[in-house]
């Protein structure tokens, strides 16, 4: 190897202030990625509250109705719901016939688990106007919803209770619909 002191001019000083303004800017990186992750969060989520404002009139209102007359029921249908699923996918994936039916019923849970939030805010909304006895328009249950919706996802910020009352109320509303869903069934049978 070659020395090259001789031929360098000047000093090196060592910042140690420079090494912080990388980490600054993977901060600034991820904390934007974490805005867009919610912008489009909630942008999905309101174009999914008016497509489902426009095509069910009375579907959540109807949800809305069981959970006030049996929040405790569709907690607990809720809560079963989520629990048994996975159990009857098992079940059901281990029979060979059953495959088919399995895939449907994973397909279908996880559609309910993506969209859950949404669902709940929806039932909350419309209990929301019934208990104040009203009859508002599709506007105003359009952002009553998204602001349950987003009073729901901001439960995750409140560490153990938030989370705990995050799941109840989803699975409350699940649960109402569900419920709901079965009590129509078993009338037009």
């Amino acid at each position: 190897q070659r020395d090259l002191s001789s031929s360098v001019k000047g000093t090196a000083t060592y910042r140690d202030d420079l090494k912080y303004q990388q980490h600054d800017g993977m901060k600034e990186g991820a904390a934007g990625f974490l805005a867009g992750i919610t912008l489009f969060s909630v942008f999905s989520a309101a174009f999914m509250i008016g497509l489902l404002l426009f095509f069910s009139r009375e579907f959540f209102k109807n949800a809305a109705k069981t959970l006030d007359k049996q929040p405790w029921m569709s907690l607990l249908i809720g809560f079963l719901y989520v629990i048994l699923t996975p159990i009857l996918f098992l079940v059901l994936l281990l029979t060979f016939i059953g495959i088919p039916m399995a895939v449907a019923v994973l397909a279908l849970y996880l559609v309910s688990l993506y969209f859950s939030t949404i669902f709940s805010s929806m039932v909350f909304a419309r209990w929301i106007e019934m208990k104040n006895k009203k009859k508002w328009n599709a506007v105003t249950i359009f952002y009553l919803t998204l602001g349950v919706f987003l009073a729901l996802k901001l439960l995750w910020v409140i560490p153990f209770l938030g989370w705990l009352a995050r799941c109840v109320l989803i699975m409350m509303g699940l649960g109402s619909l569900i419920t709901m869903k079965h009590q129509v069934y078993m009338k037009n049978r």
